[in-house]
């Protein structure tokens, strides 16, 4: 919700942990983190999708209300808006069948987290460009808080730099530059 703290970074120096409630043995904390970010970066492990198209199909909806002029000037983002939540939804579900089969979250889960952002980023745009003046007036405060909250996607679980370096290294096997 609108002014409530969406990121923390925390710092452990020293840190010891007794072994008695320890996750795993001493030393395996990386490996445990970055499994917990491979489902942190999960659209569906987060309820994304269908949020993205109940957004969409509020767009469609909106589109059929809107002056002809504004109809045309919408139509195409809600159309590019349509194939990007489908490109995403897609994805997921080749990643949650892949799941089902056995086969844990790993380095594909930056493609699902890529193409989330992008989604969330564009449904974020298109909601502050329909609304008009009423965000800048300061009368809908919701729509600023989902285009704030869109931009904020391309940080958490990963940014998009270290998304693709992932894609770049792990999956299409590129050397890291010099």
């Amino acid at each position: 919700t609108w002014g409530t703290a969406q990121f923390n970074e925390v710092f452990f120096d020293n840190l010891e942990v007794p072994v008695g409630q320890r996750i795993g043995q001493e030393g395996d904390g990386w490996p445990l983190a970055t499994t917990v970010l491979a489902h942190e970066r999960g659209p569906a492990d987060i309820g994304f999708i269908s949020h993205f198209q109940r957004q969409l199909n509020e767009f469609e909806s909106l589109l059929t209300r809107l002056p002809a002029d504004q109809r045309a000037e919408f139509a195409p983002r809600v159309a590019q808006a349509y194939v990007s939540v489908n490109s995403c939804r897609l994805h997921v579900l080749k990643s949650l069948s892949l799941r089902a089969k056995g086969v844990a979250p790993g380095a594909d889960t930056s493609i699902d987290k890529l193409l989330m952002t992008r989604v969330e980023q564009e449904l974020g745009a298109l909601s502050l460009d329909v609304a008009g003046a009423a965000p800048l007036l300061g009368s809908d405060q919701e729509t600023v808080y989902r285009y704030l909250r869109a931009r904020a996607a391309s940080v958490y679980g990963g940014t998009e730099q270290i998304q693709r370096t992932i894609v770049a290294q792990r999956l299409l096997g590129m050397q890291r530059g010099k």
